[in-house]
């Protein structure tokens, strides 16, 4: 068994696969089961992309307790990590995955650390909104249970 991956996440995985469901699609592979993600997609430089820099900048420490990264894709071809790394991710591959194009002036995805699309909305995430969301997913009821 991979390190940190139980036989039921695997048996999940398979599942999911075989059912044709997008699994961890290749794009966030390097984040699945280990960190949520939250994808500010914008596209270009502008008032949405820096409310969503100062959201995060005010409750960083919230994202960072959530086991969070927070990339912002710029344009059709820059990634740049707001929160944690990007770990080599793709602006194009992304873009796809979520169906945002580079036109869009904005959009924000929350994703599980499952890889599954768990929020989408056209303005920048407002953190109280994202936390409340996610302190009710299970994995996140288990992780604030194991740490007491």
């Amino acid at each position: 068994m991979p390190h940190g991956i139980s036989r039921r996440a695997v048996a999940a995985l398979a599942a999911a696969g075989a059912a044709g469901l997008p699994v961890a699609a290749g794009a966030l592979a390097p984040f699945t089961w280990d960190r949520r993600v939250l994808v500010a997609f914008a596209a270009a430089e502008g008032p949405a992309l820096q409310q969503q820099r100062d959201l995060l900048a005010a409750a960083r420490p919230e994202f960072e307790e959530r086991d969070m990264v927070v990339l912002a894709v710029i344009g059709g071809d820059r990634v740049e990590a707001l929160l944690g790394s990007a770990k080599g991710a793709s602006a194009a591959a992304l873009r796809e995955r979520f169906g945002v194009p580079a036109t869009e002036a904005f959009a924000a995805v929350l994703v599980g650390k499952d890889g599954g699309e768990k929020w989408r909305a056209a303005r920048p995430a407002e953190p109280g909104e994202l936390f409340a969301l996610i302190d009710t997913m299970p994995m996140r009821r288990n992780e604030m249970q194991r740490s007491g």
